[in-house]
């Protein structure tokens, strides 16, 4: 399993720019930023989404959880590679030293063949789940920031709250309007809150 996935800020630029345009599943942009009959203030603001969600404790959290469930499946998938090479090496050891029949090497070679595709498919089922489960996180921490902004701009009233990751597609802008670091206090404020609350509630549960 050579190819890892990550959390991508490109994915995740990409879900937030998309919203209201899948359906029920995303935030739609009526119901987020762009409010009918706001009077909103004419203001333009940005944020730095690359140092955002790098700096967002619900995309550090679950970054280092998915990098541990990366880790293990990877290393559950190497293992078995391993235990085939060496039944591999042990069956060619004993044919060249005529120690098998040609049934029984007949036997181990479609044994071994059926482990190598038990393997193969495996490797492929986890890179499945890890990809979806990756697509889900991202949705989550989407939708966690739409639905603050919304919550902040009820308060400021920007009439655009644009999104840049890396240079674009911004390039130049005034950093007065850049918001990043006032969202993602209040963004680690809430987070902080949410996870204390939701320990709290996992301890009174092991203590009944």
């Amino acid at each position: 399993m050579n190819k890892l996935f990550t959390i991508s800020l490109v994915a995740l630029a990409i879900v937030l720019t998309s919203c209201g345009t899948k359906g029920s599943k995303s935030v739609a942009m009526s119901d987020s930023l762009a409010t009918k009959g706001v009077a909103y203030s004419g203001k333009i603001a940005f944020v730095r989404m690359d140092s955002l969600m790098q700096g967002y404790g619900m995309y550090i959290d679950m970054r280092d959880a998915f990098t541990k469930k990366q880790s293990q499946m990877q290393s559950e998938l190497e293992n078995k590679g391993r235990a085939l090479e060496r039944e591999v090496g042990d069956y060619q050891q004993k044919a060249q030293k005529g120690l098998v029949t040609r049934y029984q090497a007949q036997t181990i070679e479609e044994g071994l063949t059926k482990k190598q595709q038990e393997i193969v498919a495996y490797r492929d089922k986890v890179m499945g789940d890890l990809s979806q489960e990756e697509a889900v996180m991202i949705n989550k921490i989407s939708e966690s920031l739409m639905a603050y902004l919304k919550e902040y701009n009820a308060q400021k009233l920007y009439s655009v709250i644009f999104q840049t990751t890396g240079g674009t597609p911004i390039l130049i802008a005034d950093p007065a309007i850049d918001i990043t670091s006032e969202v993602l206090v209040e963004l680690n404020k809430r987070y902080l809150v949410q996870t204390t609350d939701a320990q709290s509630k996992q301890t009174v549960k092991k203590t009944k």
